[in-house]
């Protein structure tokens, strides 16, 4: 059966959108503090072993520990920088990141940060406890990048 030609010059067209082609920042499957490595959702235990001893100026002593992360783009497009991540410990922010540069997508880094206990982060030697606390890495912390998933925080 013959079917209608829809133009004279057998042409067919359709307008396309594209939908959903943005960068969505993500951290890889764990976080490594100090020694232990612990994927997301996890509990940890900090150790003596895991504490880090910071000398930033001339007899000044700050305890700590590295922070390691993957931070990954599996978006459709660049993360174009600058963007902010930052570290919640109990809900208060202790490490900024900012001035994160573009990430190509599909594409991923290791991030390696000193969280040092005894500056403007609210924790001292003197406040650390048994008690079970909660640290948290917000991706774009500024929603400085617009992503597919801005829930993936």
């Amino acid at each position: 059966e013959m079917q209608p030609e829809v133009s004279d010059d057998n042409r067919y067209r359709m307008d396309i959108t594209f939908c959903g082609f943005l960068p969505d920042l993500t951290p890889g499957p764990s976080l490594t503090l100090g020694t232990q490595t612990v994927p997301w959702g996890a509990s940890v235990c900090l150790k003596r072993e895991d504490i880090e001893v910071y000398t930033p100026a001339q007899g000044e002593v700050i305890r700590g520990v590295n922070l390691t992360y993957e931070e990954w783009n599996v978006g459709l497009d660049w993360a174009v920088g600058p963007y902010t991540h930052a570290v919640k410990y109990d809900e208060v922010q202790v490490i900024t990141n900012s001035a994160r540069p573009t990430l190509n997508h599909t594409l991923h880094r290791n991030i390696s940060l000193p969280w040092k206990f005894e500056t403007v982060n609210k924790v001292t030697l003197n406040s650390i406890d048994d008690q079970v606390r909660r640290l948290e890495l917000v991706m774009d912390a500024g929603f400085q990048v617009l992503e597919s998933n801005e829930s993936n925080v």
